[in-house]
């Protein structure tokens, strides 16, 4: 996780790469612009504290799904608007919201795949009203890994990647879950399906807090509350 920033000024840049871009500029460099893609940027909303002690274990959320994105919270759709560049500036400002939404890679019924190293969804609410998905995406891979590792390694690796993602981990349980998400983005022996974006969580107060959230299906597995950052469309 990075370092929160203040960011001024902000512009819509377009699409790169199939992401939404913005700049912005920060204080004490007003007179240079730099330049993000979505799918590298979580917003912190203005009436919205994030809890970085409490364990996504503890209650039944991912660690992004506190976070809202620019492109859904009213305050930045308004200065994006503000700052338009010249080829969106006959649009009003319902047209370019409506451009924002359009460009958005993650629409609902397509396909899309999780990013390794962030994609952290929680199925405590299946498991608490009795539903058997089955083993999610991150077991299975902890499964095939079993073997490559001696099986007190391999259950301090199951330990680690449970625990609060802000709790310090000590020089080898860092090694072990580093080797292990080196294997998980270079072997041939992982296969990540495709998953299919069911719905978009919407509620009346989305534009206050920035909130885009997702229910994506993979397998037979469903998952809610899942923020854009931890997928990537399927291309």
């Amino acid at each position: 996780m990075g370092k929160p920033i203040w960011c001024y000024d902000l512009r819509y840049e377009g699409l790169v790469e199939g992401s939404r871009s913005f700049s912005f500029r920060l204080a004490g460099a007003k007179n240079k612009r730099f330049t993000v893609t979505e799918d590298y940027a979580l917003l912190v909303p203005q009436r919205v504290f994030i809890d970085h002690i409490v364990s996504a274990r503890i209650f039944p959320r991912t660690p992004y799904s506190q976070f809202g994105t620019v492109f859904r919270y009213d305050n930045c759709r308004e200065m994006m608007y503000n700052n338009r560049s010249e080829d969106h500036f006959y649009l009003s400002y319902k047209e370019f919201v409506k451009l924002l939404d359009n460009d958005c890679q993650i629409k609902v019924g397509g396909l899309v795949r999780p990013r390794v190293g962030l994609f952290s969804p929680t199925r405590r609410n299946n498991r608490l009203l009795g539903k058997d998905q089955g083993k999610n995406i991150l077991e299975k891979m902890l499964d095939t890994y079993k073997g490559k590792i001696s099986k007190r390694d391999h259950d301090t690796l199951c330990t680690v990647v449970n625990v609060d993602v802000n709790l310090p981990l000590s020089e080898r349980e860092t090694g072990i879950l580093d080797t292990f998400l080196t294997w998980c983005m270079t072997s041939d022996e992982v296969l990540f399906p495709f998953g299919l974006v069911i719905s978009r969580e919407t509620s009346i107060n989305d534009g206050l807090f920035g909130k885009d959230l997702y229910t994506v299906r993979f397998g037979p597995n469903e998952y809610t509350m899942i923020h854009p950052i931890e997928l990537e469309a399927a291309k």
